[in-house]
């Protein structure tokens, strides 16, 4: 995109114009030699502190226009208070009305969540806000903070520059709340969306000691590239955790950053298809059916949020692996101790070191699917004298609690005489303790007459609990020869009448 020269001093200008009639405002400006018609500009708004408009917050390539942002008089951060006793109606003030708390409902001894929206969205605009307050007070007694400012609205840069004081004056009010009410900062858990996970980001750089700062999708637009004072990071807060919805390099790949910037990550992957799950029927308002069109994959964070509160007994696991390639194709399980694998969303739990997490949902609502991973032990009678590998189909039938059935499509590899397969399967419901398994092998290549084995069979549920309370091993109990195939039924009892030979096959599983 070209810029023409007078494109900054112009912004420059009407900036000056609107901050000129708000009092207590200081205004710096000290020229850059490298690019006079870029000037860094400082500005001072009281307690708020000072911001700056130049390296980090401006970049030649992904931030090269730079603002600072606007007066806290003219960002109109209004703040809506809702505790069990107001559940319904908001006790409504300003972030220049801190004292207003005081005669509130507000307990200082009662965990505070902190809502932050994103661009193109508010409080009145959208009805996720205040769905997430509803879920959070059924669930206990605790305070629900929405924010709402008013700058939501393009360029970009100037949005990113806005944010820093609308962080600024969060940090106010939860300083605010610690010295006058007693508050603890450790019991403050801030939500942030797109933009919104940045501002969280600015308000807990302050308190160095906020207890939790969960970003949803958060923004990359000027946000890529960054050092960690510029946007969202794990020091921001003792906890930091992110939801990963529309990840992308690019605006046309996806609005959210790329980068783990959380203790922990969670990678749920791209929706093969992405719906609106809000519509106007079910009380959306029409902003916000058209978010969820247009950026649907950026809001599906919010619905992933509202939905982790344990649906049906399913929750959203996500498990530590080195790639989404290795974790699609089921190489990747909790471990012995169920300790790589963590809940996405509202029960999220610090990691002992930073990592991401992978998971697989559903297009529709509630989303959550039980994952298990499959691993599958062939044996070829003989090694063959041929080189290359053998396509073959298997249809896996599994019965438990619940049911449920797969077709896999996987290679053999002819020089091995034993080998794994792994696969990663989900279920609307939970298989429970397995029973019996059923699988019917052919070969799809039919020039091959070779026979293959399965030995036996594991199916792990990905859930953070040790190994052996989620895991089924079943050994081969029967077979028999059809026109179509081989079919193989396994069974846990058959794990007790393995030979020596078996049984070392079981032990590696």
């Amino acid at each position: 995109m070209k810029i023409e020269k007078w494109t900054f001093p112009l912004l420059c200008a009407l900036w000056v114009v609107q901050v000129s009639a708000v009092k207590n405002t200081t205004i710096v400006v000290s020229r850059n030699k490298l690019a006079a018609l870029n000037p860094s500009l400082t500005v001072c708004y009281g307690k708020l502190g000072c911001f700056s408009s130049g390296a980090p917050f401006q970049h030649p390539f992904f931030r090269p226009i730079s603002l600072p942002p606007l007066p806290p008089e003219l960002q109109k951060t209004t703040y809506f208070l809702y505790t069990r006793p107001n559940n319904d109606v908001a006790f409504v003030f300003s972030a220049l009305q801190l004292e207003l708390p005081l005669v509130s409902n507000f307990n200082p001894s009662k965990p505070t969540r902190i809502l932050i929206h994103g661009v193109f969205d508010g409080v009145l605009l959208s009805t996720w806000m205040r769905d997430l307050k509803n879920r959070f007070l059924e669930m206990a007694d605790e305070n629900v903070i929405l924010v709402d400012y008013g700058n939501r609205y393009p360029p970009m840069f100037w949005n990113s520059a806005n944010a820093r004081v609308v962080g600024a004056q969060i940090w106010q009010l939860i300083d605010f709340l610690h010295k006058n009410l007693g508050a603890s900062p450790e019991g403050f858990h801030l939500i942030g969306h797109g933009l919104g996970a940045h501002i969280a980001g600015y308000a807990g750089e302050r308190l160095h000691n906020l207890g939790r700062i969960t970003g949803l999708d958060p923004g990359a637009a000027y946000f890529r590239n960054a050092p960690d004072i510029v946007k969202l990071n794990p020091t921001d807060a003792l906890f930091v955790d992110v939801i990963h919805s529309s990840p992308g390099r690019t605006f046309l790949e996806g609005l959210g950053t790329i980068e783990d910037i959380g203790h922990v990550n969670f990678s749920p992957g791209r929706p093969s298809k992405c719906f609106p799950q809000k519509t106007l029927s079910n009380g959306a308002t029409a902003i916000e059916v058209l978010q969820n069109t247009f950026f649907c994959r950026h809001f599906r964070s919010i619905e992933y949020f509202l939905f982790s509160f344990n649906q049906k007994g399913c929750f959203f696991v996500g498990a530590e692996c080195s790639s989404s390639e290795e974790f699609y194709v089921g190489r990747c399980n909790c471990g012995d101790d169920g300790s790589k694998c963590r809940f996405m969303g509202q029960f999220a739990t610090p990691a002992p070191y930073e990592k991401r997490y992978y998971l697989v949902l559903g297009n529709n609502r509630p989303y959550c699917l039980h994952q298990y991973q499959v691993k599958m032990h062939l044996e070829l009678p003989h090694l063959q004298k041929i080189y290359g590998s053998l396509k073959v189909l298997a249809h896996l039938a599994v019965i438990g609690e619940s049911n449920f059935q797969e077709t896999l499509h996987f290679r053999v590899n002819l020089k091995e005489r034993r080998q794994y397969q792994t696969f990663l399967l989900t279920s609307n419901e939970a298989v429970g303790k397995v029973r019996t398994a059923g699988a019917l092998f052919q070969v799809l290549q039919k020039d091959y007459n070779i026979t293959i084995n399965i030995e036996a069979l594991e199916i792990i549920y990905l859930f953070p609990v040790p190994k052996e309370e989620v895991s089924n091993l079943l050994c081969k109990e029967s077979e028999q020869f059809s026109n179509i195939g081989k079919q193989v039924i396994l069974t846990p009892n058959a794990c007790h009448t393995l030979t020596d030979e078996e049984n070392d096959i079981s032990q590696e599983l």
